[in-house]
Parts: structure tokens; sequence; C-alpha cells
């Protein structure tokens, strides 16, 4: 159900038949309402403190509200929800079913009552208390989005700007319960499996509808905020889809794959040389809609979708196990991207990009001391250590609880964006989800060696660097 008083804005036909079915439904719903929480989900701020906004295209933006989130309002339990999304505009939201992404994350997907054909995706983070949205009835569009100061924003979407792009590929089909693999229909080009990598190589670039709807989704968050708009690679595909169906099979969920390839590792491998490079990976979400709202949620994930350092994109999907990767790059020697709005060079982003500007002044470690650590969501820690000419093996480990990102390289960690090169003998970065990780080198080269820790989630524990 919509209430208000500026919707008949592009049709008054709609209008009308939006209010005969709030007055046929009205009775109907009053049983159901009484499950909804009893206060406004979204509170506006102070006046001193919408200067939070950011920048967005104004041709496609039609109006924006920044917002404080009531996010202990919106629960799984909740068969209802009443967005109040602008003075003149409240939803009431049905639920159709929710899907747990983790113990304290969840996609809550629903449509408007008393409105056929509409969609609500909310994606709630657990850990960061975050909510991403997108609303669509009618003519009419709505994104909920997590601004980096905290709080969040409200924005009314021109969709037409959207319907009449000739890129823009129809929503894709909504998927079984009981999704199963049938490589032939997942992806049309034959398939070669390799046996000592356990990575599938497609030749084919051919999204299938999951895959072009991400596509979509990701272009869409991208010219709303006036950026160049990315470019299907077929390289890029083949390195997402690879990664998708090789976490789907072997049953993990890393951005290190079983056979220990980095997420550049396996860019490079197709053949696709980049001065740029990164990787998003989810699983869980069971439609291109929640999974973007997942990695907009995350400063990190959505600081590789916004990247202006990148011109490409490959996607990938596996339906069994919902398993999803976007590759992201630039290639070598290219100074702005081909027919697209140009992107300024910038430093490369990894896998889990940071906040931090810069990283804590380096602390000095000893050979076999234990160093504790405790890291704040983004927030990051360095150090030092001198390792003599005689020695054989240096050895650096982490362990603990939360999510934290190990790197150890002989030069200074750039951060952030410090991506590469990760030639083994100079640079190690795993990306595994968790705070126990572990990089050896064998006869490293004298001298300061960088250890440096981000903390992904927040996490605590324990670093020890010893060498032989």
């Amino acid at each position: 159900m919509v209430t208000t008083k500026q919707l008949q804005r592009n049709s008054t036909a709609p209008f009308i038949t939006s209010w005969f079915f709030f007055l046929t439904l009205i009775f109907i719903s009053a049983n159901i309402k009484a499950e909804a929480p009893a206060f406004n989900i979204f509170l506006d701020l102070d006046n001193n403190e919408t200067s939070v906004l950011e920048p967005v295209n104004e041709n496609i933006v039609i109006r924006e509200r920044a917002v404080l989130v009531e996010t202990q309002a919106i629960k799984k339990s909740f068969g209802v929800l009443y967005l109040n999304l602008f003075n003149d505009v409240d939803i009431t939201a049905i639920r159709d079913r929710v899907e747990e992404i983790d113990s304290e994350s969840f996609a809550w997907i629903g449509h408007v009552d008393g409105i056929e054909n509409s969609e609500i995706t909310l994606v709630i983070d657990g850990d960061g208390l975050g909510l991403s949205g997108a609303i669509k009835f009618a003519e009419f569009y709505f994104h909920i989005r997590p601004l980096e100061s905290g709080h969040h924003v409200i924005r009314e979407i021109d969709f037409s700007a959207f319907e009449t792009d000739e890129n823009i590929a129809p929503l894709a089909t909504e998927p079984s319960d009981n999704p199963t693999i049938d490589e032939n229909q997942a992806f049309p080009s034959d398939m070669l499996v390799v046996e000592e990598s356990l990575a599938y190589l497609v030749e084919s670039s051919d999204l299938v509808p999951f895959e072009q709807e991400v596509l979509n989704l990701v272009n869409e968050e991208r010219t709303i905020r006036n950026l160049g708009t990315l470019t299907e690679d077929s390289k890029l595909t083949s390195a997402a889809r690879s990664h998708s169906q090789d976490m789907a099979q072997q049953g993990y969920f890393s951005h290190t794959g079983l056979d220990g390839r980095s997420p550049f590792q396996r860019i490079t491998a197709t053949g696709y040389q980049y001065n740029s490079a990164g990787e998003n990976i989810a699983f869980g979400y069971q439609s291109p809609q929640a999974v973007m709202n997942g990695w907009i949620n995350s400063s990190g994930h959505k600081a590789n979708i916004l990247g202006s350092n990148f011109c490409d994109i490959g996607i990938g999907y596996a339906a069994n196990g919902h398993y999803w990767t976007q590759s992201f790059g630039r290639k070598q020697g290219l100074s702005q991207c081909p027919a697209s709005t140009p992107n300024a060079p910038d430093t490369p982003v990894t896998p889990n990009p940071p906040n931090d500007p810069e990283p804590n002044t380096p602390g000095e470690l000893r050979s076999g001391q234990t160093q504790s650590f405790t890291l704040g969501r983004n927030e990051t820690k360095a150090y030092t250590i001198q390792v003599p000419e005689n020695a054989t093996n240096l050895k650096a480990s982490i362990s603990g609880s939360g999510d934290a990102d190990l790197y150890v390289k002989r030069a200074r960690v750039a951060w952030p964006g410090d991506a590469g090169p990760h030639n083994d003998s100079e640079f190690k970065a795993l990306w595994v989800t968790g705070s126990d990780e572990t990089v050896t080198f064998t006869n490293p080269g004298s001298g300061s060696w960088h250890v440096f820790l981000h903390g992904y989630s927040q996490a605590q524990g324990n670093i020890i660097i010893t060498y032989e």
C-alpha cells in the first residue's frame, strides 16, 4: 500500500487505482498491520548534518533525503514493514521471503501492499547495522543506501532513464527454491575443466540473465554517482565464472582459491593484462538485486563497484549455493576508459579495500615475539621486522577472532589500494575469511620487511613473525 500526495506526478490513472486498492484493502490489512513496528524506520537528520549527502547525477536522482535508520525496526520475523521514504511517500511492505546470509545479516524480500509487479529488496548488515535497499513499483523507483558518514540516504530515481537504455536488460527470472547446476544452461559455451587447478575456463563471454542483471545494476549505481559505465570483458568474465564455479564445486568461500591462486593471478591467467584490478565475492544471495545491496552495504565492496580506476568488469554466478564473483580491471596502457565517461586513473583497489587514508606509524617486531592486536572495522596497523642476510625462511602468522587481513611485503604497503605485485618473493596477501592466516617466504631478502593488518570487520588476536 502506498499513501502519497505526489506520486500522481507522472500518471493520474495509477494514482486513482492505488486509492481504489487502499479503500478495498484497508480492512483486509488491519490484522496484518499489528505485526509491524509502531515507529518510523527512517528519522530525519538535523539541518546541520545534511551535508553528508554525496554528489549524484541530478538528471537521474529526482530527490534525496539523508536519514538515520532504525535498523532494529527491521526483523526477519516481521511480515509487514512501514517504510516512510519521504514526507509524502509511505509504503506498506509485505514480506515474501527472507534470505539468511549469516547469523546477523539477511535479505528481506517483499512487495508493496496492493500493487502488482512491485519489488522490495532490503539487505540488513547485522555486523555494521547497515541497510541497503531497492523499491520498485509502477513507474517509481527508490534506493536506500549507506553513506560513508554512517548515515543513510533515500533517493527517488528516474526509472525511465534506465528503461530506455539499450544496455539495460530485462530483469532476471527468480531462482527456484532448490537451484541446481545445469552447466549447459547456465553457461551456453563449452567449458574446459583444468584438473590440476580445479578451475573452469569459459570460452564465451555471453552473460546469463543473472550476470547481465548484476552488470545492469553496477552501471546503474555508477551512473547515479556520475561515473562512467563499465564494459563487460570476456577474460574478466572467465576469471569471475571460474572462481564462482570453483567455490560452488569445492564448497569454500574465499578470495584465494584452493589451488592457492589470488584474484590477480586468476585474472592474469586469462590473458587480461591490467594496471588496476579488484574482486568482489558473495554467497547466499538468491537474486542480483539482493547481492548488489549486500555489496553496497560494505564499504570495501562498494569501493570496487564505484572505483574510478576501473573500465572493465566480468561477472560469474553459480546457482548451487548462490556464489557470485565480480572481477574488475583497467588494461595496461590506458589512461582513460574507451567509449565511456573518462575515469581518472587511481590507485589499484584490493579485494577488501579500507577507508583509512594512511596506516599507523610502523612498530618494530622481533623474531619470535608475539604481538597482540585489536582492530575495528577498516582499522589498520603496520609493523616492520629487520631480516638478516642469512635468513632462509620468513614466516608471519595471525590468529584470533573476527576478520583481519594480513599483508607482508618487502616494500612499505601503499595504503589504501596496494594490489601487488603478487610475485610471491616480495609480497603476499591471502584475503581469506577470518583471522587465521600464515604466509611464508623462502630465502627472503635482507633488510626491512613490512607487515600490515587490516580489519575487514572487528578483529582481535596475535601476530608472530619468525625467521630462520
